[in-house]
């Protein structure tokens, strides 16, 4: 998860760093954002992983990015 999460924010920052969008579509962009996620076979475990990144990508799209609109903030895995 760490992993995951750090790549997009350096995605993420370099997209804004470099000015490729316009600080009004970021929060479009974050909402692109999706990931892989492999799933072990401790269900309860991968439950508790799968929440934890939902909520953690929630938080970091809330405080880091100011995208208000909760839709806009959902956790897209695949």
């Amino acid at each position: 998860l760490a992993f995951a999460l750090g790549t997009a924010i350096a995605m993420l920052d370099a997209v804004i760093k470099a000015g490729e969008v316009a600080p009004q579509d970021i929060p479009l962009v974050f909402s692109r954002l999706s990931f892989f996620v492999n799933a072990g076979l401790r269900f309860i475990t991968e439950l508790c992983k799968m929440r934890a990144f939902g909520a953690l990508w929630d938080e970091i799209g809330q405080t880091r990015y100011n995208v208000s609109d909760p839709k806009l903030r959902r956790f897209r895995y695949g």
